[in-house]
């Protein structure tokens, strides 16, 4: 008899979705808006992942809860109605040499979300002798004052001698790629327990590493001591007391702690450990949406809107999703300014003034005319292997995502601004992981696309759906670690390299000859939702299409009810591709 284990590596990191967060630095009597992520959504997130130049990313780990993807040479990734939190969906991205990126989503039902996110590598970096203590200089701008003997491993907090490696980077408020570039949403959690958003004077990263790259911190007795440059065009709105914030990873929002004192063009205060710190004013909010076509009705996706407040000078961007919708926070009693950016040329194209009381206000469906030398229109269908339309798909044009509907058609403005007239796009299928790409030309007008393939040679991937009573979700891995094949031995399995954590890892044991023919069945899955073996509630077949040899793939699918003594009775419904090692 012979088993076979589908494995799925650690994947971990950022982004920003379908989302304006607007800030006002007036000061007002609270309004209680207790912070609560419990709530649950069914989401669909896309997103790119590019460099400070714009450059798409590979390899980069994104990670949405337990759902992660491994972007490719486009720097695309993207989650196929997945649970997560209405309020606050973290996602997190992760490369090697690069800080981690977050971005916090606010998910609206029944509405994909998209975002793009910037990696922040990490450069010039900056030693000092714990035992000293000493100042040093913040890649972009202002410095970190560490204490003498002041630093500890922050594994376990023992203390720590010898030179200390510091990465940092401050981020500039003003600057067109803040959105892009920083962690959250600009949503944070004041010391009362009460959501704000918040206005940024600035920003600053620090991670500090021993000669052997284990992380370091602060000593829970010690401080540092922060200093934060106040940009010339944001001076005059700048409080001489601002409130500190730091970037919570667990719940995607920025947490208040401590408060900087203005010293000439500096905000200067102290920290108690390292992350991302903020100097920000918090302000109450509304949430605003707008809907955006152009004037035959064609939706503009993947398009910015910049909303500024001119009392303050204060600025965001949101991306529309695939139906040219967006939806994020905004100051409540204010006047805002709403333009619409063409990307990536930053060229506003349309404006409105926007009042907003102390209620969620919609601007509805706004039609405008974009300029026909800079606007094309895409239309078309992508298909599966089987020539059926894919419903659950998309395609991707230079990093732009454009969801296709039930029928598996797509239709929608893009702005071309500097995009080529020939360009590759890909179809995918978010059901199976497929995709294919090829060239085309696109100029302005109407595109028709044809008929696009997403039948090809897709990266590995484990998709499977489990419900319970009328619930269902869905956990994608794109690029999992691989398929170990080995001889069945009671409940342990011979397999080829070393098992991974189990809170990281989806494994899955099938009996059977190692061949495409023969009987295949499900002995045991690991990883039902809670981290547990869970074994067949009857004889579960496993159709096998494809098993090659080691650096070969294993391809196959199966559906059965599953259970344990830990959780209720599921069903598992799972497609797999993966190399075999």
């Amino acid at each position: 008899m012979k088993s076979i284990k589908l494995l799925q590596a650690t994947l971990l990191l950022i982004v920003f979705v379908s989302m304006l967060v607007m800030f006002n630095a007036c000061k007002r009597t609270p309004i209680n808006t207790d912070t609560n992520n419990a709530q649950t959504v069914t989401a669909t997130i896309f997103g790119q992942i590019i460099t400070e130049d714009g450059t798409p990313m590979k390899d980069v780990a994104v990670q949405v809860g337990t759902h992660t993807f491994v972007t490719d040479s486009t720097g695309i990734f993207y989650f196929s109605k997945i649970s997560s939190s209405q309020n606050a969906t973290l996602i997190s991205a992760t490369k090697i040499n690069y800080f981690t990126g977050y971005r916090t989503l606010k998910i609206t039902p029944n509405k994909d979300h998209y975002t793009r996110i910037m990696m922040i590598e990490k450069t010039n970096a900056s030693q000092f002798d714990a035992a000293t203590g000493a100042t040093v200089n913040v890649n972009g701008g202002g410095t970190i004052t560490f204490q003498a003997n002041s630093i500890v491993y922050k594994n376990d907090g023992t203390p720590f001698s010898g030179i200390v490696t510091v990465y940092s980077k401050w981020l500039d408020p003003t600057a067109n790629n803040l959105p892009q570039l920083m962690p959250g949403d600009l949503r944070g959690v004041d010391s009362s327990n009460t959501e704000k958003i918040l206005q940024t004077f600035g920003m600053i990263e620090v991670e500090l590493f021993d000669n052997a790259n284990q992380p370091l911190q602060i000593a829970t007795t010690k401080t540092a001591q922060l200093s934060f440059p106040i940009p010339s065009a944001i001076a005059m709105n700048a409080p001489s007391v601002i409130p500190l914030w730091f970037f919570d990873t667990t719940t995607g929002l920025w947490k208040e702690e401590g408060s900087a004192n203005k010293q000439g063009n500096n905000y200067v205060g102290n920290v108690k450990h390292f992350s991302f710190w903020n100097c920000d004013m918090p302000s109450i909010f509304v949430n605003l949406d707008l809907t955006l076509t152009n004037n035959t009705g064609s939706p503009l996706v993947n398009t910015q809107i910049k909303i500024t407040n001119p009392a303050t000078g204060a600025f965001s961007y949101g991306s529309t999703n695939s139906s040219g919708f967006v939806s994020g926070l905004v100051p409540d009693n204010a006047t805002l300014t709403m333009e619409v950016i063409m990307y990536p040329c930053l060229t506003s194209i349309y404006s409105q003034t926007v009042n907003t009381l102390s209620s969620p206000i919609s601007l509805g469906t706004i039609a405008i005319n974009p300029p026909v030398l800079n606007t094309a229109i895409v239309t078309g269908t992508v298909l599966n292997c089987a020539g059926n339309p894919v419903g659950n798909g998309f395609i991707t044009i230079n990093g732009l995502i454009i969801s296709t509907n039930a029928s598996g058609t797509f239709n929608a403005t893009l702005t071309l601004c500097s995009l080529p007239p020939t360009v590759t796009v890909a179809a995918y299928d978010m059901s199976t992981g497929e995709s294919v790409g090829k060239s085309v030309t696109i100029s302005s007008g109407v595109n028709n696309l044809g008929t696009l393939s997403a039948c090809g040679d897709p990266s590995e991937y484990i998709i499977w759906t489990s419900t319970v009573g009328l619930t269902s979700t869905t956990y994608s891995f794109s690029k999992p670690l691989g398929t170990c094949a080995g001889t069945y031995d009671g409940f342990e399995t011979a397999i080829a390299g070393s098992l991974i954590a189990d809170s990281t890892s989806v494994e899955a044991a099938i009996t059977g000859p190692t061949s495409v023919s023969g009987t295949h069945n499900i002995y045991e899955l690991f990883d039902c939702i809670d981290n547990t073996w869970c074994t067949p509630v009857s004889t579960i077949p496993v159709t096998l299409i494809k098993y090659e040899g080691v650096g070969g793939i294993i391809e196959g699918s199966f559906t059965g009810d599953f259970t344990s003594a830990t959780i209720p009775l599921r069903t598992i419904s799972c497609n797999f591709k993966v190399r075999r090692q």
